[in-house]
């Protein structure tokens, strides 16, 4: 099967055709794509984002850049390349931490440069750190828990290497139960485990068996994403030592999985075509019972795409593992799959977690899905109870495509008649898909702790109400906060900067058709359906409810207990790590929109005595939105135990909390 490529540009310009009724379109609907080519490869055309993107692992820019011949791109699926799979810069140029700034220089920024700050906080990378490490430090490490001859034994090594570092397993069976563990109860992309009780097993390092070493790339893809937890008898995570040795090991499990997804889908690049069994072509007895082997390495490149995005801090391999799941699931025809057998539920899970997993990481970097969202060729039946959860992802790539074409159609100076019906349209679908979570939500039964299906499907609802109220916010916020000054780091606002102009500003972009941007929303005059303060209500009740809910979401839960209120969530001092950094960037939205609110309502009650009636509403306000971003901070601390990128998130969240209410 060949895959056709086809631009970004085509799929902007097709949208600006149906707004503009003097144009000539011979589409209509939200064909990303032309049905003769479905996807096309991440990062041709005019790179646009969302805020901060990562150009290169030692420094963030903001930025708009054409690709040219220095930067080459690849059509059709690459994963058959393993070494492409894995961004060879972040393996070289070692780690690069953008700190947060100190106190006293954020207390020096006036009104619009802090509301500058606090707009780059919600951008596709926001703070994410860019974490590589020089090849040559990984190997003594690893070696000594992995050693080269498989004769050795690690107790020969024990006296260079701490005990018990980082999580390891013995067998296939320890690291599937670790999957459900720590992996399924937010992205339950495999079938319900065979056996219950699911039980954690990690080895001691001085047993494990010399040095086990998983061969499906799925077992190798959750053994990365694992090691970042860490174990349970490290008192102090956040040490260096313990977080070199995590990063390193996790980072050879997943390089070790792009070698074996390569060598597994090979014969489909052949240049005359595959025809046989790739099951007998891998040759591999299965990872899980009720799982194709040859759906291993699609599953893998799902989860490793959130180890690119939470660890790696790599937007670029993010996405582009995002979409190459999703060409080979389609490839594999997994969008059609009707059939009923052993295997239906296995296909389905996988066809519809890579088809959303790829449709968020288009929503979090700004740029146009690689492909249509709405294909009518996407017919496998979704499994029980994840219709919502699908529609809900669509709904949050449209109000970001929305945020993006306002952006687009305020710099070409273009009609701008088209925004209130689009933005009305809209916020109908994603209220009538809010009433349907809250109906399904009073009619299901609270989860069972010690069940993994019970607690994923229990926190999938809570996903999709999450990224429903996120969508909402994406769509209201422009016209909530028409006051705010428009800056380019602003989300959904592109730069205007030229590639080679630095963050604080320089020349203005060659680009003719750009024209300068207006200082705020209301110079603009934009007929919305919604009055400012209408969606500014909307905003911060979405907002909270985003927040109620993350905080709701489930810990992981190693030693199986059925009693949550014993808190058996807790390694040593701190708490499990949710090991799926899959609502980062609603966290930070919901962030930005409540220091946003704030901002706006601390003129009105500073310096106004606490006893004056007209002031204990807001205060009150703030009070409630203060409490909320701590809920938000707390969200990006518990996920920066295992992923190092969500630090400068964390960080950065913590930083402007501080700033906005002035409390240690």
């Amino acid at each position: 099967m060949t895959v056709t490529i086809k631009s970004a540009e085509a799929g902007r310009q097709r949208r600006r055709l149906e707004r503009d009724p003097m144009r000539t379109s011979t589409q209509s609907g939200h064909n990303n794509a032309g049905r003769g080519g479905r996807f096309r490869s991440y990062g041709s055309g005019l790179k646009r984002c969302f805020g901060p993107f990562v150009r290169n692992p030692s420094s963030l820019y903001i930025f708009r850049v054409q690709t040219t011949a220095s930067t080459p791109v690849t059509s059709g699926p690459r994963i058959l390349d393993a070494k492409a799979m894995s961004d060879p810069h972040s393996a070289q140029n070692g780690p690069s931490t953008k700190g947060p700034s100190s106190a006293g220089t954020a207390s020096t920024l006036d009104g619009n440069e802090w509301m500058q700050k606090l707009a780059k906080l919600c951008g596709p990378s926001a703070t994410l750190r860019n974490v590589g490490t020089p090849m040559a430090e990984i190997e003594s490490m690893f070696d000594s828990v992995f050693p080269r001859n498989p004769v050795e034994t690690l107790r020969d090594l024990q006296p260079a290497q701490p005990v018990n570092t980082v999580q390891l397993y013995g067998s296939n069976e320890d690291i599937l139960d670790a999957y459900y563990i720590f992996i399924h109860p937010y992205y339950p992309i495999l079938p319900p485990p065979d056996r219950l009780p699911v039980t954690h097993n990690p080895v001691r390092v001085d047993h494990h068996p010399d040095g086990f070493m998983p061969a499906s790339p799925l077992a190798l893809a959750i053994s990365a994403m694992v090691a970042l937890v860490p174990h349970k008898d490290v008192k102090y995570p956040a040490r260096t030592e313990y977080v070199t040795i995590r990063r390193e090991v996790s980072l050879r499990f997943a390089e070790a999985a792009y070698a074996v997804i390569a060598r597994d889908y090979q014969p489909l690049r052949a240049p005359g075509g595959f025809e046989g069994s790739l099951r007998d072509s891998i040759g591999r007895p299965p990872f899980h019972s009720k799982l194709p082997v040859c759906l291993e390495g699609v599953i893998a490149l799902s989860i490793l795409c959130f180890y690119e995005y939470g660890q790696q801090g790599n937007l670029d391999n993010t996405a582009r593992l995002a979409n190459e799941a999703l060409e080979m699931a389609f490839v594999l025809g997994l969008h059609e799959s009707l059939e009923e057998n052993e295997y239906a539920l296995a296909r389905r899970r996988s066809w519809w977690f890579v088809y959303m997993a790829a449709s968020h990481m288009a929503t979090v970097t700004g740029m146009p899905a690689s492909f249509d969202v709405y294909d009518p060729s996407f017919v496998t039946p979704y499994p029980k109870g994840w219709r919502l959860r699908v529609e809900a992802q669509q709904a949050l790539y449209e109000a970001g495509i929305f945020a993006v074409e306002l952006d687009e159609t305020i710099r070409r100076r273009e009609d701008l008649s088209w925004i209130k019906k689009r933005m009305s349209e809209l916020d109908t679908q994603i209220t009538s898909l809010l009433f349907e979570c809250r109906d399904k939500l009073s009619a299901s039964q609270g989860p069972q702790p010690n069940c993994v299906e019970s607690v994923a499907s229990s926190a999938l609802r809570s996903y999709a109400e999450i990224k429903l109220h996120s969508a909402r916010i994406k769509l209201h916020r422009y016209c909530a906060f028409q006051d705010v000054p428009m800056f380019s780091e602003q989300p959904g606002l592109h730069p205007v900067s030229s590639v080679n102009e630095s963050i604080d500003g320089g020349r203005a972009s060659s680009d003719t058709t750009l024209l300068e941007r207006p200082a705020s929303m209301q110079q603009l005059g934009i007929q919305f359906p919604f009055s400012s303060h209408t969606s500014s209500v909307i905003c911060v009740h979405a907002a909270i409810n985003v927040v109620t809910l993350m905080d709701s979401l489930p810990f992981p839960n190693p030693t199986n207990d059925d009693s949550p209120t014993n808190l058996p969530y807790i390694f040593q001092n701190y708490e499990v790590p949710r090991a799926m950094p899959t609502l980062i960037s609603c966290a930070m939205q919901a962030g930005y929109t409540m220091l946003t609110l704030s901002c706006k309502t601390r003129p009105f009650v500073t310096n106004v005595p606490d006893s004056n009636e007209g002031n204990f509403p807001l205060a009150g306000l703030r009070n409630e939105l203060e409490q909320s971003l701590r809920v938000v901070a707390k969200f990006l601390a518990n996920h920066a135990i295992a992923f190092e990128a969500i630090e400068g998130m964390r960080d950065e969240m913590m930083e402007a909390i501080e700033r906005e209410f002035g409390k240690p």
